[in-house]
């Protein structure tokens, strides 16, 4: 009987920590964009699985943005980020548009991962200028 009561306790403890296992999500304090500027995020899968990602502009009124939206070293139709790689997005606009986004992620399959990304973003001068950028913290460096 004591066996299984300790069994059910273990049971009901691990259940309760897999519940948090699977996914994550930070905000983007703030993204810019006009015809000379441009805000780019890059986001780094350290998980030893493919994790699929989303990530959502939002205007400052908080519409969804339409701005032009550029993938780099994304798989799966620009769905998931590999395992142990970085990828990065960019938001580019010819009219001024600004606002936050979310980044979201879950796991594929049946992987258990608790964390799997951390995000670094700025904005700035198109790059071709070789003018400054601004540094935009995501999560406080922290990963989620």
């Amino acid at each position: 009987m004591r066996t299984l009561k300790v069994s059910t306790l273990f049971f009901l403890i691990s259940s309760a920590f897999s519940a948090f296992a699977g996914n994550g999500k930070a905000i983007v304090p703030m993204w810019y964009s006009n015809l000379y500027q441009s805000s780019i995020f890059f986001i780094s899968n350290f998980s030893d699985n493919d994790v699929d990602v989303t990530v959502t502009f939002y205007k400052k009124d908080g519409t969804v943005a339409t701005s032009t939206i550029s993938y780099n070293n994304w798989i799966n139709t620009n769905t998931s980020i590999g395992a142990d790689n970085t990828a990065s997005i960019g938001i580019t606009s010819s009219t001024e548009e600004f606002g936050y986004a979310v980044i979201e992620w879950t796991n594929r399959g049946t992987d258990d991962d608790t964390v799997a990304l951390v995000a670094h973003g700025f904005w700035g001068k198109v790059l071709s200028t070789k003018e400054g950028s601004y540094a935009i913290p995501i999560n406080n460096g922290a990963p989620f």
